[in-house]
């Protein structure tokens, strides 16, 4: 793990279109609705995000606690090249790692995390 934020970025959990229809499109339209965005929306974006920078091969290989902008902690894991995200509840795996962007780095994901 590299830092907190204010020097060096942040850390973004972006879950995939896919995750993303499977969690809110209740209709199986293939898009989701307005009246599909829960309310606590606000929440559930800044859960995704970490006010560290880390790229996957940091994630330690034993479960670690990282507080999230929403203000409780996500919990990941690396085994070899793969990295979990809460491996104790939805189970979220990094399907695109290391998406370095000028303020920080984005890690694609299969699940929608929720606090």
């Amino acid at each position: 793990m590299r830092g907190p934020g204010a020097n060096d970025g942040r850390t973004i959990f972006a879950p995939t279109n896919e995750a993303l229809l499977d969690a809110y499109d209740g209709d199986d339209s293939g898009e989701i609705e307005s009246d599909e965005i829960p309310s606590d929306a606000d929440e559930i974006l800044q859960y995704h995000v970490l006010d560290s920078v880390f790229l996957a091969a940091d994630v330690p290989e034993s479960e670690t606690d990282v507080p999230t902008l929403e203000g409780s902690d996500v919990t990941v894991v690396r085994s070899g090249d793969a990295v979990t995200i809460n491996p104790n509840n939805e189970d979220a795996s990094v399907t695109i790692p290391d998406v370095e962007v000028d303020n920080g780095v984005i890690h694609g994901i299969d699940a929608v995390l929720l606090p």
